[in-house]
């Protein structure tokens, strides 16, 4: 069920995410990014790609740190 837009995050609120609230945050951002897709809000979607390659990176580390 798609609920509206997603509010974005800064680098900082990253950082400050668990890595399960980022993980909820990305797939949010994905169906995000397909509705945007759908509606030919082409800049909209390319601010939500970046978006998720931060929170990516940042899921990364988190997993990372997790695991060590």
């Amino acid at each position: 069920m798609y609920l509206g837009r997603v509010p974005g995050m800064g680098l900082e609120e990253i950082q400050n995410k668990t890595y399960e609230e980022l993980k909820d945050h990305y797939i949010s951002l994905k169906v995000e990014l397909k509705v945007a897709r759908i509606n030919f809000e082409f800049e909209r979607a390319m601010d939500l790609k970046e978006e998720m390659e931060l929170i990516y990176k940042a899921l990364s580390n988190k997993k990372e740190k997790k695991t060590s």
